[in-house]
């Protein structure tokens, strides 16, 4: 029994020295980002498409990064109706049509939830009429929110500039410390930004 003890022993050793080395090596083992580079960009040129943008032979780059001050609040705040929209780290994905005129960012939160999209391009047009901005802006949030029906549209939205729709949305809590928020900018060439806050 004695001799089988020490190869155990520096079996175990020998794993956790790997587990140890391989998370500090890696972000993503670190924080614990289920995506890896090519999952997210194809996540996100699918995001893309249903927004009208076809985006899948365009040049892209994906980065990670941690939020600092997010697991000392997930920590603090357990309970917080903010948690289940606050991310360890983030992935964000870029897309740029060949010819530069457009560009799309995706963030994502580590396990692949969206966060938000955010689109450049050129060129515009006459707003859509209010009706449809609002079924668009909609269509928004049901696509990047996993609980849309946990939202609820502020009473003055949406709100308007020369060439843009603004709508902002917030989760019904009594008293919360933090307001989950997701806010649609759309003007006349479509979706500008859609953004979990």
């Amino acid at each position: 029994m004695n001799r089988l003890l020490a190869p155990g022993i520096a079996g175990v050793a020998g794993y956790l020295l790997f587990f140890l080395l391989y998370t500090s090596a890696d972000p993503a083992a670190r924080w614990g980002l289920s995506l890896d580079r090519h999952e997210a960009r194809r996540q996100a040129v699918e995001l893309a498409g249903r927004f009208g943008l076809a985006t899948a032979d365009w040049p892209w780059a994906v980065t990670a990064e941690e939020r600092d001050l997010v697991p000392e609040y997930l920590e603090t705040h357990p309970d917080s109706a903010a948690s289940p929209y606050l991310d360890r780290a983030r992935i964000g994905v870029w897309l740029r049509a060949p010819d530069g005129a457009e560009r799309v960012r995706v963030w994502m939160g580590g396990q692949g939830q969206y966060r938000e999209l955010d689109v450049r391009r050129s060129g515009g047009g006459e707003l859509p009429d209010p009706e449809r901005a609002a079924g668009d802006a909609q269509e928004a949030l049901e696509k990047l929110v996993r609980s849309p029906g946990q939202f609820q549209l502020l009473p003055d939205q949406p709100s308007q500039t020369e060439d843009a729709y603004e709508f902002v949305w917030e989760t019904v809590e009594e008293s919360p410390e933090v307001v989950p928020r997701f806010e649609v900018r759309l003007d006349g060439s479509g979706l500008r930004r859609a953004r979990l806050e």
